[in-house]
C-alpha cells in the first residue's frame, strides 16, 4: 500500500514540510511504506486536477491506504471534497502549515513534522463530522456576511509574511465599512445531549453568521470553544446588526471567548438549516468561496476519518 501526500506549495508554513521531506520519506521507507507526492497547481487549476486525481484512485482502490494534505483550511478543503465527491473513503492526516489552520490544530495538539509523520504512519485515527451546505462540503466553518470575507480578499503575500494578523489588518479595514444583510433562517434546534428542541424561524438584519464544525475561526481560538468533531451537530453564531461600539465590545469577548453571553448573538445547534436573504450575498466555505444564497445546510456524521497524534 502507498501513502500519497497532497501539498500546497503556496502554504503560508509550507517550508516547515519542505525542510523535512527527507525524514518523511525514511519513515515511511522503515515501515516498508511507499509515499508518493503530488503537488497542488494554481488556486484556478487545483479543483479540475484534484477531481481527475481522485478518479484514477478510485480506479484502483488498492493502490493507497491514506492520504495525507500539507497547507491550511483551504487545501483540506479542495482535497476534501474532491475525495468525497469521488467516492474515496481514505483515512487524511493533516499536516498544518496554512496560515491559521482552524481545522487541524484541534488534530494535531501542536506537534511538529516529525511526530505528526510518526503519526501518520501509523494507526490511531477519529472520526470526524463534515459540513455540507447545497452540493458542497466544509470541513472547519461555513459563513457568510461582511466580515467573514476577510480571507477571500486577504493578499496572498500579506498571509505568507505575517500569519493570521493579515487577517486581522484586512478585518479592521472591512471593519468601517461593514454591511448588513436581511436573513431568514429555519433550523432543527437541538440541546447539548443531542435532544431535538424544536423548529426554529429567525428573521433580521444581520452582520454575520458562522456555522461550525471546530473549536477556531480566523485564528479566534475562543470562538467555538464548545464545538464539537463529532457529535453530529453544527454550532451556529448569527450576529444581530448593532452599533459599532457594540461591534467593538462583541469583539472583545470573542476574544475573550464570552460572546455567546452577548446580546446581539443568537447561538444555536442543528443538523440541518436553510438560510436566504433579500440582497445577493456568497457564503464562505472553510476560507474559500462557497455559493450564492440560499444555501440549505446540514451534516454527515463522522464521515472523515482522521489520524492523530
Amino acid at each position: 500500500m502507498k501513502t500519497l501526500l497532497v501539498y500546497n506549495p503556496k502554504a503560508g508554513q509550507i517550508r516547515k514540510l519542505l525542510a523535512q521531506i527527507d525524514y518523511i520519506v525514511g519513515c515511511f521507507q522503515k515501515r516498508d511504506k511507499e509515499i508518493l507526492f503530488y503537488r497542488l497547481d494554481a488556486q484556478e487549476d487545483s479543483a479540475n486536477n484534484l477531481a481527475h486525481l481522485m478518479k484514477k484512485i478510485k480506479q484502483d482502490p488498492g493502490a493507497f491506504d491514506r492520504i495525507l494534505i500539507a497547507g491550511g483550511d483551504g487545501t483540506v478543503h479542495l482535497v476534501v471534497n474532491a475525495m468525497i465527491k469521488n467516492g474515496i473513503d481514505l483515512p487524511v492526516g493533516i499536516y498544518p502549515v496554512g496560515t491559521c489552520n482552524d481545522f487541524a490544530i484541534q488534530f494535531s495538539q501542536g506537534a511538529t513534522i516529525k511526530p505528526l509523520t510518526e503519526a501518520f504512519a501509523g494507526d490511531e485515527m477519529v472520526f470526524c463530522d463534515v459540513g455540507i451546505a447545497n452540493d458542497r462540503y466544509f470541513m472547519n466553518i461555513a459563513s457568510l456576511g461582511t466580515l467573514v470575507e476577510v480571507s477571500q480578499k486577504t493578499n496572498q503575500a500579506m498571509k505568507s509574511t505575517i500569519g493570521p494578523a493579515a487577517y486581522y489588518l484586512k478585518g479592521l479595514e472591512q471593519f468601517a465599512k461593514m454591511e448588513t444583510y436581511n436573513v431568514q433562517v429555519e433550523a432543527n434546534l437541538y440541546q447539548k445531549d443531542g435532544q431535538l428542541l424544536r423548529q426554529n424561524h429567525f428573521e433580521g438584519e444581520i452582520f454575520f453568521i458562522l456555522i461550525q464544525n471546530g473549536p477556531s475561526a480566523g485564528g479566534f481560538n475562543k470562538i467555538g470553544a464548545h464545538c464539537l468533531y463529532d457529535d453530529g451537530l453544527l454550532d451556529v453564531l448569527i450576529v444581530k446588526k448593532c452599533l459599532s461600539m457594540d461591534v467593538i465590545n462583541l469583539f472583545v469577548d470573542i476574544f475573550n471567548g464570552r460572546h455567546l453571553e452577548n446580546k446581539h448573538v443568537v447561538s444555536f445547534r442543528t443538523n440541518n438549516m436553510q438560510i436566504n436573504c433579500t440582497q445577493e450575498v456568497t457564503s464562505n466555505l472553510d476560507g474559500e468561496a462557497g455559493d450564492p444564497l440560499p444555501l440549505t445546510i446540514g451534516i454527515l456524521p463522522q464521515k472523515l476519518r482522521i489520524f492523530v497524534s
